[in-house]
């Protein structure tokens, strides 16, 4: 399970709780598993922000429609948020009267949606100066230095002290990318926010094989996003690379 806290300001701080979803999952198994691991950061925040699965895209249009009732069954691509329609105080029990947005991505471009909560009707996202765009790169940012500092990736400037890089060089400081592969939920992260660079990619090119996840992970998640399966596919759970087959070629440098 994969959250993170993260402060977003235009004329007042709004504190957020970015959480992610994955397969097999509902909404309100995440906030339950939040609930028993971190109550305190799920109590102080003011608004949930909740990551859809990163290898399916979903249609704005199809979301609206299953959020205003237009759409009698759940279509796939939702399933995190149960069968049959959105009942808030079952989906959201856990955060009770506070703003819920979807953060997902549609044709490779990221996207968050307008407050889910209808126990709820004022969210500090729909109101804000800030524009989407700026909404995004913050959590971008956030969630970065969060996979950062869980991976204890960066190798801090002290002073008197060099470092030998990797390629010989002695530098004050750098960044050991290989440590943020710690989890299917970093490497999931690094691929959602690649996201936009991946459009017409037919091939990613590593100078070492030490991120060979980070490439592989793309490789495979790209694959579903371009081609989404019905879920639940039998026999195949999220931890499965087995299918569907490589989007990518990986070459190395």
């Amino acid at each position: 399970m994969h959250f993170f806290s993260v402060s977003l300001t235009d004329t007042e701080p709004t504190e957020a709780l970015v959480a992610e979803l994955v397969r097999g999952y509902t909404v309100e198994h995440v906030l339950e598993e939040i609930y028993k691991n971190d109550a305190k950061r799920l109590g102080i925040a003011q608004l949930l922000v909740l990551r859809a699965p990163v290898a399916t895209p979903i249609d704005p249009s199809v979301l609206n429609e299953f959020l205003t009732g237009q759409r009698t069954e759940t279509p796939p691509e939702l399933d995190f948020f149960g069968k049959g329609p959105l009942s808030p105080d079952l989906a959201f029990g856990r955060f009770p009267r506070r703003p819920v947005h979807l953060l997902y991505s549609f044709q490779y471009r990221h996207q968050i949606s307008k407050n889910l909560n209808t126990s709820t009707s004022n969210s500090p996202l729909d109101g804000s100066d800030l524009p989407i765009v700026a909404i995004l790169k913050e959590i971008q940012r956030k969630e970065i230095e969060t996979i950062i500092e869980d991976g204890r990736a960066r190798f801090p400037a002290i002073p008197g002290v060099l470092y030998e890089a990797p390629n010989g060089r002695f530098v004050k400081s750098f960044l050991r990318i290989g440590n943020l592969q710690r989890s299917r939920s970093a490497v999931d992260s690094l691929f959602f926010w690649l996201l936009p660079f991946l459009e017409d990619c037919g091939a990613i090119i590593t100078d070492t094989w030490s991120i060979g996840s980070i490439a592989l992970n793309a490789s495979r998640r790209l694959a579903s996003y371009r081609e989404p399966p019905q879920w639940p596919a039998p026999g195949l759970d999220d931890t499965d690379l087995s299918e569907p087959g490589p989007a990518l070629e990986l070459h190395r440098a």
